[in-house]
């Protein structure tokens, strides 16, 4: 039976075609029907190896820890200085100016004469009036005792006694008209400004000059009413000059009444220094209330957040970015402090402008580490 089916297999074999072909073609065709079998097994029964992925190369950013603490706020507002008091030098008669006593820029106590307005004919008026007050009060004295005894009616002993009211009247403003000849200092100060000279003649009530309290200044200015809640009299501003002088001054006065046009509520300081001048600009920089803050020395570090709000980019314990929109606090000479930050954070000093948030990144350097 065997050799049977060989016989019948080695008939078929020979009259096929790849039985018909010559012995060394039959060869190369098995050799390569046994390659192509042993390399399409490889890939059927060959595990696949894991894929990778290429790693993400982490940007290094430098980064410092900052702790926050409670300082005080404070606005930063403009204005100028003015004399704690200051008036107008007029006078009260009319006549001729004979002489000026104290020039302008002089340093005058309360009443010393600054000028004098000739006398002329005041004295004789004085005078005049002095006796008409002196006839008078006799009349008026000789009156009443008649007119207690009966001997005149109560309408002449009226009379009397309005011409002895009417003559002390007279007799006071000549005492005055003689007095005010001489314009005096209201308060100790400096005159400031005088608008006259020796001969000259004014009117009664003519502005001769300007006449300033400098003992102390005031420094006026304007406050946007969204600080007016904030402040409170007695607080003690910082105030800067230009050329570069500094000075306290005591927040002294706080309008009620706001400026309609700009929305802002006058506002005054009082400061001594003798080195300042009245209508100088000013600088002030006034305390609002305490607020915990975190001090940042470089700057640079704030950045703009995805909605546009101004903040600063700090690393987290996982060392991934994270951001915290802030509010500026004050402005010193070491930097900026703002509020806005956790107690302690790992600041973004440099680099922060190449990673977003959420990015992990690699930290070449934390204080307090």
């Amino acid at each position: 039976m065997f050799m049977n089916m060989r016989a019948r297999f080695g008939i078929r074999y020979s009259h096929s075609r790849f039985g018909r072909l010559d012995r060394s073609t039959r060869f190369l065709v098995l050799f390569g029907v046994l390659v192509i079998a042993y390399f399409a097994g490889g890939m059927l029964f060959k595990k696949s190896a894991p894929a990778t992925r290429p790693e993400i190369a982490r940007v290094r950013v430098t980064a410092d820890r900052m702790e926050a603490e409670e300082v005080y706020s404070s606005v930063l507002v403009f204005g100028s200085t003015a004399a704690i008091q200051s008036t107008e030098l007029r006078t009260r008669v009319a006549g001729i100016v004979g002489r000026i006593v104290n020039t302008k820029g002089s340093q005058v106590s309360s009443g010393a004469p600054i000028l004098v307005i000739k006398v002329e004919d005041r004295a004789a008026r004085l005078e005049s009036a002095m006796s008409a007050k002196g006839k008078a009060d006799v009349e008026w004295g000789n009156a009443r005792q008649l007119f207690s005894a009966g001997l005149i009616s109560r309408v002449e002993y009226m009379t009397y006694e309005a011409n002895a009211k009417l003559a002390a009247a007279q007799f006071d403003q000549a005492v005055l008209d003689s007095e005010n000849t001489t314009i005096r200092a209201p308060f100790g100060g400096v005159v400031g400004s005088l608008s006259i000279e020796e001969g000259q003649y004014v009117q009664a009530g003519e502005t001769l000059g300007a006449f300033l309290d400098l003992s102390s200044l005031k420094v006026k200015a304007e406050l946007p009413e969204r600080f007016i809640s904030r402040v409170k009299t007695g607080s003690v501003a910082r105030v800067a000059f230009p050329g570069g002088a500094t000075a306290d001054a005591k927040l002294t006065f706080v309008s009620s009444i706001a400026n309609q046009a700009t929305r802002t509520f006058p506002i005054e300081f009082t400061i001594r220094d003798k080195r300042l001048k009245e209508g100088m600009t000013a600088e002030i920089r006034l305390p609002l209330d305490r607020v915990v803050a975190t001090h940042l020395t470089v700057s640079s570090c704030l950045t703009f957040g995805d909605d546009g709000r101004i903040g600063v980019k700090v690393v987290n314990a996982d060392n991934r970015v994270e951001f915290y929109p802030v509010e500026l606090v004050r402005e010193d000479e070491g930097g900026l402090w703002v509020s806005g930050l956790p107690k302690v954070a790992d600041v973004i000093i440099a680099g922060q402008e190449f990673v977003r948030v959420g990015e992990t990144v690699i930290v070449s350097s934390k204080g307090g580490e």
